[in-house]
């Protein structure tokens, strides 16, 4: 089945800069479904904690979190 664009809810970060296993999942099953259509993270950070920041003072987000995901897997 094709989709225009696959919609990924968003699950916050750990303090690792990491994505909690509930949202690795839904990026999981995205994968699994995607046949070349966008995926869109539908979060960007949680607003009542403090941002993330990378070594280079980057802010760290749940997308680019989940992209770290899924060029590692």
């Amino acid at each position: 089945m094709n989709y225009d664009a696959i919609l990924i809810l968003g699950g916050g970060l750990r303090a690792s800069a990491q994505l909690p296993e509930h949202a690795k999942r839904r990026f999981d099953l995205a994968l699994a479904r995607q046949t070349g259509e966008p995926m869109v993270l539908l979060s960007a950070w949680t607003a009542h904690r403090p941002l993330m920041l990378d070594a280079d003072g980057r802010m760290i987000t749940e997308a680019l979190a989940g992209a770290r995901l899924t060029s590692a897997g």
